[in-house]
This record gives structure tokens, C-alpha cells and sequence, in this order.
């Protein structure tokens, strides 16, 4: 049930982005980019963690309980966490590149109009550039992947058990990334890398038995690629 809600909500989400780049530019664009996605997403993640509330609330299972560390300590889950970056981070790039090539002659030089194309921009009014850059980089970065790794690889997972808990979720996990690309290019790369990144992750939560690790390198991941909205504080508004 919450893979559908979520998928549900992040449809919704991109077809509200593509609105907002038609009001905004006066032209349609879906996927409507990862730059909006990054606005879009925050009330599917907020709508998304009241819906897992409700789930774990309704199974009497306390999120803490969820998130709890290993017999060695929280320290020694960020380790694992930091390792655990690393080692899904080469098949993810590679599934990436791999499948952007599948469509461009030149996929590392399509890369930057794949991901980010001019179509999907919009034009940040100054004044309001340090509100986007906030709100984007405090409400995104530290939501995103606990409602995520909650979601996907907590409770997905372990109702559906077994490897259809680990092949699907993660099937569910790039689907979903799709819809925040700039292109169909960029889509079918997303989805793939999303996917691989999906079954590394849960293959990871099923070895270890507990969500934390894999939480740390999500949630990294999230700081790292919601930053630069930050560079919206140093918009001359004078």
C-alpha cells in the first residue's frame, strides 16, 4: 500500500512541476527536471511520512525501533554507512552512464542537458532565491531519506518478504526517480541506476537485518546533491 501512495504522489508531483514550467515558461515539459523535483518533493515526502505513521502505528511498531542501531553502537553504523556509499556508488554511476549511452552518441557530453535541460528551468526571483534555498535544503536533505528508507526498505520489504521484498521495492524505487529527470533519456538512465541503487540497499538491509546504515548513506547522498540549492543565498538582490 505505501509503494502505491508514494508512486501515487510522485506522478501528481511531477505533473505539478510540469504545470508550474507551463505557467512559468509558457511551455510543457514532463519529466519536468530534477531542479523542480527537489521543490515538488517535499509534500509528497511530508504526505508520505504521515502514511507511514499510520502503518507503523497500525502494526505497533515505533520508528525508533525501525531505525535502531546495531549491538555496536550508532558510530559504528555511520562507518557502515560510509562504506556502504562507496561500494553502491560505482554500479549506480555505471548503471547510469550505461543506459544514457543507450540513447546518446555522447552520453558524458548529453549529460548536463539530459539532467538538467533549459526547458526545465525556472527563472528564481532574487527576493525570494534565500526562502528556496532554505526551504529546499532543510526541509529535503533530512526528510527525504528516512521517509524513503522507512517506505521502501522498512516496510515494503518486510511485508512482502522474501526476494519479491527485495525485487520489487526496489523495481518501485527507480520508477520513481524516472519521473524527476529532464529528458526520456534521462529517464530511462534514472530508472535504471535507481533500481540498481534499490536492490544494493536492500540487499544491504537484509544482510545486516536493520535500516540505519543504509539510512546514513542515503541521507548523505541527500545533503550532497540538495546543496547547491544553497548557492540561490548569493542571488545579488540589490
Amino acid at each position: 500500500m505505501v509503494l502505491v501512495i508514494r508512486i501515487a504522489l510522485i506522478v501528481l508531483a511531477a505533473l505539478a512541476g510540469a504545470l508550474i514550467l507551463l505557467v512559468a515558461n509558457g511551455r510543457w515539459a514532463l519529466p519536468p527536471g530534477s531542479l523542480l523535483a527537489t521543490w515538488t518533493i517535499i509534500p509528497v515526502n511530508i504526505l508520505t511520512w504521515v502514511v507511514v505513521i499510520r502503518i507503523l502505528r497500525r502494526r505497533r511498531v515505533r520508528i525508533r525501533d525501525m531505525l535502531a542501531p546495531g549491538p555496536r553502537g550508532v558510530w559504528v553504523d555511520v562507518l557502515w554507512g560510509l562504506v556502504w556509499l562507496a561500494a553502491l556508488y560505482l554500479p549506480f554511476a555505471g548503471a547510469l552512464i550505461g543506459t544514457l549511452a543507450l540513447f546518446e552518441s555522447d552520453p558524458f557530453t548529453a549529460f548536463e542537458t539530459a539532467f538538467a535541460s533549459p526547458h526545465t528551468l525556472v527563472d528564481v526571483p532574487a527576493a525570494l532565491a534565500p526562502l528556496i534555498a532554505i526551504g529546499v535544503f532543510v526541509l529535503f536533505a533530512p526528510l527525504n531519506a528516512p521517509v524513503e528508507e522507512l517506505a521502501f526498505r522498512g516496510i515494503a520489504q518486510r511485508g512482502l518478504g522474501g526476494w519479491t521484498g527485495v525485487v520489487v521495492p526496489s523495481l518501485a524505487f527507480g520508477f520513481q526517480h524516472a519521473w524527476f529527470a529532464a529528458t526520456w533519456s534521462a529517464a530511462a538512465a534514472m530508472f535504471a541506476a535507481f533500481v540498481v541503487w534499490g536492490l544494493g540497499s536492500a540487499l544491504i538491509v537484509r544482510f545486516q537485518g536493520r535500516l540505519l546504515p543504509i539510512l546514513v548513506a542515503h541521507l548523505i547522498v541527500n545533503v550532497l546533491t540538495s546543496a547547491p540549492a544553497l548557492l540561490l543565498l548569493f542571488i545579488d538582490i540589490g
